[in-house]
This record gives C-alpha cells, sequence and structure tokens, in this order.
C-alpha cells in the first residue's frame, strides 16, 4: 500500500481533481478540460489528453478554476475561503458578482454554490432560501450534497438541545447523499456536523452520539474492507474529536487554567494520525501547537505551526500556519 507516500503529494496549481481508490491510495491528476460534472462523477479530459471519469464518491477535492485567468483565480480565491470558514463581505461581494455576471455557466454554478454555502456558515438569514435556490436551479451540480448537507446542519441547529432531532435531520441528508452515490466525505460529515450540534448541549453524555454513529458508518467502509472510504471516515472522526478538544479547552482557559487535558488529547490524536489525510494531520499540528503555546511551550508551538505548513495540502492551511509562526517572533 503506497498511501503513506502518496498522501504527502503536494497539491498542483491549476485544475486538477484528486481522489481515493478502494486501496487507500489518493490520486491527483491534472486537468484540462472538464467534459460533464454531476452529483454523482465528473468526467474530465486529462493533461496527456485521455478522458478519464471519477466517482465523487471518492473525491477529496477538485479545482476547475485555471489561475491565470482572473475571474476563475477570484473564484477558487472565494471558494477557497468559504472552505477555511473565512467569511468576509469581499467574497459575498465577489461571489455576488459572478454568480450574476459570470462569464460562462459552471462559474456562475460555482459562485452561486459558494454563496450559499457562506451564508449557511455565517449563519445569514437568508441562507436557508439562498440554499434551496441552488439546489432548485442546479439539480445536476456536483455541490448538490454539500447544498443538502447545509440545509441539514441549518434544519439541525433550529431544534436546540433536542440533539437527537437535530441529528435525526444529518441522518436524512447522509441517506439523500448516498442515494446520489455523492461524496463519502460529505456523507461521513454526519459525524463532524453531529459533533457540533451535540456538545454544547451534551458535553458529558457525548459518546453516546459519538460511538453509535461512527460504528453505523463504519459499516459503509465493509468494515474496513474499501480502505479510502476508511480513511475519509476517519477524516471526519478526527476532526469530530479536534471539536471536542477545543472546547474542552476553552472550558479550562475559561476557569483559568491551562488545558494541559487537551493538550494530551491531541498529541493522542496527532500520534495516531501518520496514515491521515495531510489536511487532517496539519490540523492537528496546529491545534497542537496553539495547545502548546497556551501551556507555555513556545519552542513547542514553534515545531508545530512548522510540521503545520509544511503538511498543508492547501493554501489557507499554509496561510495560518505561517501567521502562527509569524506570531510566535524570532
Amino acid at each position: 500500500m503506497r498511501l503513506l507516500c502518496l498522501l504527502l503529494l503536494s497539491i498542483p496549481n491549476g485544475p486538477f481533481v484528486r481522489w481515493i481508490d478502494e486501496k487507500g491510495d489518493v490520486h491527483v491528476d491534472l486537468v484540462r478540460e472538464v467534459l460533464e460534472e454531476s452529483p454523482s462523477e465528473v468526467r474530465v479530459r486529462l493533461a496527456d489528453g485521455s478522458e478519464k471519469t471519477v466517482r465523487t464518491a471518492r473525491m477529496i477535492d477538485m479545482v476547475r478554476e485555471n489561475e491565470e485567468r482572473d475571474e476563475e483565480k477570484a473564484l477558487l480565491e472565494a471558494r477557497r475561503d468559504v472552505a477555511a470558514g473565512i467569511l468576509t463581505d469581499a467574497g459575498r461581494q465577489t461571489l455576488d458578482r459572478l454568480a450574476k455576471d459570470g462569464s460562462e455557466p459552471w462559474i456562475r454554478e460555482y459562485a452561486a454554490a459558494a454563496r450559499a454555502l457562506l451564508a449557511e456558515a455565517a449563519r445569514d438569514e437568508d441562507a436557508a432560501a439562498r440554499l434551496q435556490r441552488f439546489v432548485d436551479g442546479f439539480p445536476k451540480s456536483r455541490f448538490q450534497s454539500d447544498c443538502v448537507l447545509a440545509q441539514a446542519r441549518i434544519r439541525g441547529r433550529a431544534h436546540g438541545s433536542a440533539f437527537v432531532k437535530a441529528t435525526g435531520e444529518l441522518r436524512v441528508a447522509h441517506d439523500k447523499i448516498a442515494e446520489i452515490d455523492g461524496p463519502f466525505m460529505l456523507r461521513f460529515r454526519t459525524l463532524r456536523d453531529g459533533t457540533e450540534l451535540v456538545i454544547p448541549h451534551q458535553p458529558i453524555n457525548f459518546t453516546y452520539f459519538f460511538g453509535p454513529t461512527h460504528e453505523g458508518l463504519m459499516k459503509e467502509t465493509g468494515d474496513g474492507k474499501d480502505y479510502g472510504a476508511y480513511v475519509l471516515l476517519e477524516a471526519q472522526a478526527k476532526w469530530g474529536l479536534l471539536l471536542v478538544e477545543q472546547r474542552n479547552a476553552r472550558a479550562e482557559e475559561a476557569a483559568g487554567r491551562k488545558p494541559f487535558g487537551a493538550l494530551q488529547e491531541v498529541k493522542k490524536l496527532r500520534d495516531r494520525s501518520g496514515l491521515d489525510l495531510p489536511e487532517v494531520r496539519s490540523d492537528l499540528e496546529r491545534e497542537l501547537g496553539l495547545l502548546m503555546l497556551s501551556c507555555g511551550d513556545k519552542e513547542g508551538a514553534r515545531g508545530a505551526f512548522g510540521r503545520a505548513r509544511d503538511l498543508a495540502p492547501d493554501p489557507r492551511r499554509r496561510e495560518a500556519a505561517e501567521e502562527a509562526l509569524k506570531k510566535l517572533g524570532p
């Protein structure tokens, strides 16, 4: 199995599709042209002129934009911001403009999807309406799954402390995504999103949600026989557990204590992440650096931030790690 080596492949500049096979090998294919997209697959012409079809179920990410074209570069930068949780008025304006006046139908589609997802992440009042407009207006978009899950998060938050009903909304979304053969990354995100819904209301009984949900989703990996699906499930699991430790660290700091407990737990997650996706490993290292800094270990934090930067498979993670290093000073 070549998983470790392939996971560390650098992500190229320019259009590409990144996906994982059943053995757990990650592939990065350079794309000359996107021929067709749907909720269940994308068909592309590769840089060598051959054609390839990739199931969206196995996709990790995809860039269609050519950064040498100003319009497409602006779209990609805005989409990357949304994915990283960077929600700005400038991003709203860029996506609104491109959703209306983009020069190609796919540019307008991508911008509309990202704008609706931004609205949900920012919890804007019009988020539900934007998502529904996109779902109705672009039924053949590969972003259908993203928007279905975002709609479920809105409905889930509306249930408040009734977390069984809240996470039930995510299960409905999961089933819809599975029905259209949408991305494993989004089906399994049920675990991370469910964690985010539960922990504010059930900090002690959190494991009653996490354990059974993880076990249920595990069945979709063929009990680990589809190792690629398993890697994607473990990514969402670790992001979910990272949310828990971030919550625990904030509680300790609010009580005037250093978050040593959270630090140890994140170290354990990091030490078990050697075969995880590089974005997971990067996020764990960056969080480890922040916790080390809170606990007074400046040099340990420097090392963790450096590893986060080196592991980052995308510009936003790399920039966040570099900014953390810059704040440390000499």
